[in-house]
């Protein structure tokens, strides 16, 4: 785990273009960036949860909630489509819950800080 927009690497062209913040780029990684940061709106910590909540989807599908063709069409699947569901790969409502209010297209949606994410993990593995 490199990169939620902070990091800046050199791109090496072995690497998946998407995976890294490129020069030029709208400060982030188009698999996690949230739909405000992919249509250049004011972020705050509840655009970190939301790339948390990507990561968290990744981590247990295997595969990030979007990729499109291009940066661009990731960027578009953020801001117009729901994930994919979790319900084969995690059983718990619970933890499937959590992912999803962390993917919430607005921020008011989601978490307002990781100390909630917290709280709400540890009741689901309580």
């Amino acid at each position: 785990m490199l990169d939620f927009g902070l990091a800046q690497v050199d791109q090496k062209p072995e690497i998946d273009d998407q995976k890294l913040t490129q020069h030029g780029c709208a400060l982030g990684s188009p698999l996690y960036m949230s739909p405000e940061q992919c249509q250049g709106k004011p972020v705050d910590a509840r655009s970190d949860i939301y790339s948390f909540g990507c990561l968290m989807y990744e981590v247990l599908k295997g595969s990030p909630p979007f990729r499109g063709d291009s940066a661009f069409d990731t960027m578009n699947l953020h801001v117009h489509h729901r994930p994919p569901q979790l319900d084969d790969f995690v059983t718990s409502p619970s933890l499937r819950s959590v992912i999803g209010r962390c993917l919430a297209k607005t921020p008011e949606e989601r978490f307002a800080s990781a100390q909630d994410i917290t709280r709400e993990l540890n009741a689901v593995t309580a």
